[in-house]
């Protein structure tokens, strides 16, 4: 079952529009495997919200998945729907990381886990990458592809450095990176999808970070 465990006062006027795009996204799944149980928490968070959106995703357990809102963001209503089904598959992706070997804290295992999130929801939707998994793309992402290979099994990189911006390094490189090398790896092993790899350990990716193998 997937349930709402908790709803903030100002998301509760959404609640069934959120119920619709959870459920279609447990429809979504259920087409590929029988879904994991997860549980949701619908919360009142605008400083998790992302303002193209007017939400946000985040999923660190392997039975529960908060959703955070901005109800004073116009954008908020309008995309409830396809928008809304498109993070909730991302987060269900990290709950089926999150059983093994969960997100970790290397490099690597951060860009590996985005990277199959982002492509289970393109498994599920057929959909083209986000804005942050394509804020770079191809020769553009060439000068970091090295750095990250010998760094993707440490830790000490700097999350917010590599996937937020905060630093010296462009916004969101690390989830267009991971999307990157994802897409390399399936390009290679055209059997393998984003499911079946959920629980894949993150060195598996690592030689499809380059554009040559290592």
């Amino acid at each position: 079952m997937w349930t709402i465990d908790s709803i903030s006062p100002t998301v509760r006027p959404h609640a069934d529009a959120i119920r619709r795009a959870i459920d279609a996204t447990r429809e979504r799944v259920a087409r590929l495997t029988d879904p994991c149980p997860i549980r949701f928490a619908l919360k009142a968070d605008r400083t998790r919200a992302l303002p193209m959106h007017g939400f946000g995703g985040y999923c660190g357990d392997p039975d529960l998945i908060r959703l955070s809102f901005d109800p004073a963001n116009p954008n908020m209503v309008a995309n409830l729907g396809a928008t809304l089904e498109r993070v909730i598959a991302h987060e269900y992706h990290h709950a089926l990381r999150a059983q093994a070997p969960g997100y970790g804290a290397k490099l690597g295992s951060a860009l590996v886990a985005e990277g199959l999130a982002g492509h289970f929801v393109r498994q599920l939707h057929g959909s083209p990458p986000e804005p942050w998994e394509a804020a770079l793309t191809g020769e553009a992402l060439d000068p970091w592809r090295q750095t990250a290979f010998d760094l993707f099994d440490r830790t000490g990189h700097g999350h917010a450095r590599w996937f937020f911006g905060q630093g010296d390094l462009p916004n969101w490189l690390g989830y267009s990176l991971g999307y990157d090398l994802v897409g390399r790896h399936f390009d290679r092993h055209p059997g393998e999808t984003a499911l079946s790899l959920a629980h894949a350990p993150h060195m598996t990716f690592r030689d499809a970070l380059l554009r040559d193998g290592a």
